[in-house]
């Protein structure tokens, strides 16, 4: 499975943009369904995990649809809107963005947003 680096806008706000790194196609296709579907931006290929669908299937729900921080109505919710995304739990999730990004090594990556952080402070 290949890992990102993204910008995130939360709630699809551009005043909100957060950096995540080793981020999984089917993560980025879970916060497009929260936060929007054009709240995914600046993503670029860093790499990869070995890591088979069932494996991601189960990091993603107990990340964003676990009970430690739900209620179990919004673990319903949450584990259906992911079924709703990837359907049934035995298909295979996307090991890919499913366009062209440009690759960037992981510690070249780092060092660009180093460099952009002092822009931002102003």
């Amino acid at each position: 499975m290949k890992l990102y680096s993204i910008k995130l806008r939360l709630a699809g706000s551009v005043a909100n943009e957060v950096r995540k790194s080793d981020v999984t196609a089917a993560e980025i296709e879970v916060l497009r369904a929260i936060h929007g579907a054009d709240a995914v931006s600046d993503i670029v290929e860093t790499g990869e995990v070995k890591r088979d669908s069932a494996a991601e299937r189960q990091r993603l729900y107990a990340r964003y649809a676990g009970p430690q921080n739900n209620t179990a109505e919004q673990v319903a919710k949450k584990m259906t809107l992911m079924r709703n995304i990837f359907g049934h739990d035995s298909l295979p999730l996307p090991e890919a963005v499913g366009h062209d990004v440009p690759k960037v090594e992981p510690e070249v990556a780092a060092t660009a947003a180093k460099e952009r952080a002092p822009a931002f402070a102003e």
